[in-house]
């Protein structure tokens, strides 16, 4: 009986940690999307693919580790991919997981892209710096607007039907 209840409940566990990935996955599509129509005044391609690849993967059910690694070797806004890199994707994917929007973070994306591997990449610098390292942007609207229209189920059509607009109108 005992080996039951811990199998269920380590089967429990693992599913909400699933459930939760795939909610952090789709927030933070959300707010990339938001970050990039607040940057450059439209959505892209890019807000429909952004980290597409990982949210398919979670819901498949693949390990986070193994989701991780593939979605940094095969993702243009990450420099593990070796592809030419997409600088407006990275720069709204930094800000979009910048402390205002992910409470795990915990350098400002200034200090995060002077301290890190990113300042060496060719013209990002400069990129970041025309649009302030995201720092003129309204943080508390990005995320009001996050929380207010793009939670539950009714959140996710509304996040659909802009993309579906983004790509057809």
């Amino acid at each position: 009986m005992g080996i039951t209840i811990n199998f269920y409940n380590t089967l429990r566990q693992r599913g909400n940690n699933y459930i939760g990935n795939i909610q952090r996955v789709y927030e933070h599509k959300v707010t990339y999307s938001l970050v990039e129509r607040e940057l450059y005044k439209k959505n892209s391609i890019n807000s429909v693919t952004h980290d597409l690849d990982k949210l398919i993967l979670f819901i498949l059910g693949f390990p986070r580790k193994f989701i991780t690694k593939f979605h940094r070797k095969h993702s243009e806004h990450h420099v593990e991919s070796h592809k030419p890199l997409n600088l407006k994707s990275m720069l709204c994917d930094n800000i979009a997981s910048s402390p205002y929007f992910k409470t795990d973070k915990k350098q400002p994306l200034r200090e995060y892209f002077n301290n890190s591997e990113l300042n060496k990449i060719c013209g990002l610098k400069e990129l970041m710096e025309k649009f302030n390292y995201g720092e003129h942007l309204d943080f508390v609207k990005i995320k009001n607007n996050v929380n207010n229209n793009y939670r539950g189920f009714s959140g996710f059509l509304h996040y659909i039907y802009d993309m579906i607009q983004l790509l057809f109108i």
